[in-house]
């Protein structure tokens, strides 16, 4: 499937994209700075300061002295010698992860992980750079956080050159994701509309979570794939997945190192089943209130009001 268009609509849509790619990043960074520990993000923040300021002795200050032997003088020098010459334009934080383990008879460890999306300013002609920090830091018992990994990562081209490479596939999930996502939504909006609706909270989690089959397309293999339920042979081993939930029956995730998009799309059975329940008269209602109860919940209020 091929769309033809004007260089002005072939620039709007790039436009749009950059646009929508810059906003997701900046919710995400809003999103994740949100849930974490100011006093890490900002350990973390001040060695990516130091790395881009190619500060060996500021980096050094924050290693862990079990990584020593890995920020050596070389390994740092050849840290500095990838990173762009041009100032940081932007930084975005993309996740957030952290954990704690302890080994029988040993202090308790914690580590945490840290990635950051950097763009650079562009370069004399006009390129710009963007890439991938990532941040580990380790603390054993109470001792306190330091840098244990620094490492960087070019950010993937996009994987389609252009709308015009878009294969059938992905034209038909960018569609078929959202149009359902609205549809559930909308049947969400219906089911809190309806009035002495019986069940609501059930109608609410059935419309929600309920869509099965769950079926999925991934840019890096551009084809529909039945995903729940099925069995999926992976470098890993074999997974087996006979039910899943998703929100609205759609999703959409950027594998964040590869590029790569996989789209989950269900049949959302739970809207259906209401819109057609409801079509065809079939929900349960409760019984209106009568005068009595009326009157018994507003005594204030006289039980035949006469307007003037």
């Amino acid at each position: 499937m091929r769309f033809e268009g004007s260089g002005f609509a072939r620039l709007i849509t790039i436009a749009l994209a950059a646009f929508s790619v810059s906003a997701c990043n900046e919710v995400m960074n809003g999103f994740v700075r949100s849930i974490g520990d100011d006093e890490v993000i900002g350990l973390a923040d001040g060695a990516v300061d130091a790395v881009l300021a190619r500060d060996d002795d500021a980096v050094r200050a924050l290693t862990h002295p079990q990584a020593e032997h890995v920020f050596t003088a070389e390994a740092m020098a050849q840290v500095f010698e990838y990173l762009p010459a041009e100032p940081e334009r932007r930084r975005h934080l993309l996740q957030y992860n952290w954990s704690t383990f302890q080994t029988l008879g040993q202090e308790p460890t914690r580590r945490v992980t840290l990635i950051y999306q950097v763009q650079f300013e562009p370069d004399q002609s006009g390129l710009t750079r963007s890439e991938f920090v990532r941040i580990g830091l380790l603390a054993n018992g109470e001792a306190p956080l330091r840098l244990a990994e620094f490492r960087v990562f070019p950010v993937p081209e996009p994987i389609y050159g252009g709308i015009d490479d878009w294969p059938t596939g992905f034209w038909a999930a960018l569609i078929i994701a959202p149009l359902t996502a609205i549809f559930c939504l909308l049947a969400l909006i219906s089911v809190w509309r309806t009035p002495r609706l019986k069940r609501r909270i059930l109608w609410t989690l059935f419309v929600v979570l309920i869509g099965y089959p769950v079926f999925a397309f991934s840019t890096e293999t551009g084809s529909w794939f039945l995903l729940s339920p099925g069995i999926h042979r992976t470098p890993t081993g074999v997974h087996y997945s006979f039910l899943d939930f998703t929100v609205f029956s759609a999703s959409w995730v950027q594998q964040t190192f590869t590029g790569h998009y996989v789209f989950n799309v269900a049949i959302p059975v739970g809207a259906l089943l209401f819109f057609l329940q409801k079509t065809r008269g079939k929900l349960a209602f409760k019984a209106p209130k009568s005068q009595s109860d009326r009157n018994a919940a507003s005594p204030n209020q006289p039980s035949n009001p006469v307007s003037p």
